[in-house]
């Protein structure tokens, strides 16, 4: 069966090698099947997953016994997500790959230890699509490949080898890093691997980022490093954009960029942090949950942090890379279950939500004529709000599924033409048309309003993720507008609209 095989090539410690291993193997384990062979005697690796880092630095006799062990990357749980109109659940199947510990010195000591080498290959590593190998600095790759990487490549027999050199913005981490790989990219060709099968990823790691408009920026890293970046053509306009290809020497990389977590940076010094394995499962750790819930709209509110944000476009990029080249077989690791609630029933408690809300702000209004608190409330499927002193607000927010346009249009009509009989003014005879315009037509992405002399009508987005948002001001500059308020009070503007939009529904 073909293999991917992703290993570390890294002689410089301290740049998180392998901390990032851990994070792209648990991020994999949720649609491919893995297995990791910790080949340093240290096994920092191993001993993180199977929480006892006392396994490192045995006796070469003990791993000979030490059989290959199934590991626990992540639980498995269950994400609910609710709006108005909809009730989606999602249920994750937790993640987990075999694990093995065979250091080099094995098969240097003992040439007869590769029996037990092509036991875990082929048996125990069977089924498995992609191979995490953490090694030893590599000070020469025969040292140290000629013992692990070699054996595994030989064993498999059709692999395609993903060689990560990690490094951050350091002033000398990049070119000590990218130097050392020449003579690993030798090296590969020499045991005969074939170029395309090579597939070298360079990532930067420990990056502080921002993030803005979808570009990833970088700040506050130090002059000479990003003069650094830049003349390896790895950033252009200085420092504002990145690339994710990297062509030096002949060799083309694939280039990541991990951001810097202030919050985790104790955490990862000590090298056995993992942003995934052994810690709660959180939405931004499953790139594809990630988009679905963007797609469907119950991101829109939700922003997490710019961080988290890079850190999933970056394991987008890499996981979109490795398919590309080595294209495995990936399995669903999630199911989900998409509910749609009863229209007329949701549409029924928005009115009477609306008129409990409504009676709510305006007896406040009229309790605290001076007070200039900001509310905020949710009652059902609406959100509403209130604020202002010289001029008052307040705002509902409705899902804007729960109301076709053309009954808001109606809504909207009747009630502006309500007010302009009982004035005894003539009606626009294209205010409908005018209006069906505003709300129907032009760029779905900007905002559509329908005026309404002291309230208006904004409608904002598109599909499952849209919302009306009704705003009602208690008073308004042009003297015009002042004297309709005066004869129509915003409550009774209010109460007329409710009224009219309740009847359209019913119809």
């Amino acid at each position: 069966m073909a293999k991917a095989i992703i290993f570390p090539v890294n002689n410089k410690g301290g740049v998180g090698k392998t901390s990032i291993l851990t994070d792209i193997i648990a991020a994999l384990s949720r649609g491919y099947a893995t297995g990791v062979i910790d080949f340093d005697l240290q096994a920092s690796m191993a001993g993180t997953l199977i929480r006892d880092l006392s396994i490192g630095n045995r006796r070469l006799e003990f791993y000979d016994e030490l059989e290959v062990q199934k590991v626990l990357l992540q639980e498995g749980t269950t994400l609910v997500f609710s709006d108005p109109m909809r009730r989606l659940r999602l249920e994750v199947q937790p993640s987990e790959t075999n694990l093995a510990v065979f250091p080099v010195g094995m098969l240097y000591n003992n040439p007869d230890c590769r029996k037990k080498l092509e036991g875990i290959i082929q048996d125990d590593f069977g089924s498995v699509d992609v191979i995490g190998m953490d090694l030893p600095p590599v000070p020469d790759p025969a040292l140290i490949f000629d013992y692990s990487l070699k054996p595994v490549v030989e064993i498999s027999g059709d692999a395609t080898l993903f060689p990560i050199v990690v490094a951050t913005t350091e002033h000398n981490s990049l070119q000590i890093g990218l130097d050392q790989f020449t003579g690993v990219y030798d090296y590969l060709l020499s045991l005969g691997v074939e170029e395309e099968k090579i597939n070298p990823i360079l990532m930067i790691n420990k990056v502080r980022a921002e993030w803005n408009n979808d570009i990833k920026a970088f700040s506050r890293i130090e002059e000479r490093d990003i003069e650094k970046l830049e003349a390896f053509g790895l950033m252009n306009e200085y420092g504002s954009k990145i690339v994710e290809e990297l062509k030096r020497e002949g060799i083309t990389y694939h280039v990541a960029w991990l951001p810097y977590f202030p919050h985790l940076d104790s955490e990862r010094a000590d090298g056995r942090f993992s942003f995934y394995f052994g810690t709660a499962p959180k939405i931004f750790h499953f790139p594809e949950i990630y988009d679905l819930l963007d797609r469907e709209g119950y991101l829109k509110n939700d922003l997490t942090d710019v961080e988290e944000k890079l850190f999933v476009a970056q394991i987008h990029s890499l996981s979109n890379f490795l398919c590309s080249k080595f294209k495995p077989a990936s399995t669903t690791f999630y199911s989900q279950n998409l509910e749609r609630k009863n229209v007329a029933e949701v549409q029924s408690r928005l009115i009477e939500s609306m008129k409990e809300s409504r009676e709510k702000v305006f007896t406040e209004w009229a309790e605290n004529p001076n007070s200039k608190n900001y509310q905020a409330w949710e009652t059902n499927e609406i959100t509403a709000k209130s604020w202002g002193y010289k001029y008052k607000h307040y705002q509902i927010d409705i899902p804007g599924t729960a109301i076709p346009v053309e009954v808001m249009i109606q809504a909207i009509y009747n009630t502006s033409e309500e007010i302009y009989t009982i004035s005894g003014r003539q009606h626009d005879p294209d205010y409908k048309e005018r209006l069906t315009k505003i709300l129907t037509e032009g760029d779905t992405s900007s905002l559509k309003y329908a005026g309404l002399h002291n309230l208006s009508v904004k409608f904002d987005g598109e599909g499952d993720s849209s919302t009306w948002e009704i705003e009602v001001k208690l008073k308004k500059e042009s003297s015009y507008e002042q004297t309709i308020n005066e004869r129509f009070p915003v409550d009774k503007t209010m109460d007329f609209f409710l009224r009219n939009l309740n009847d359209a529904l019913s119809k």
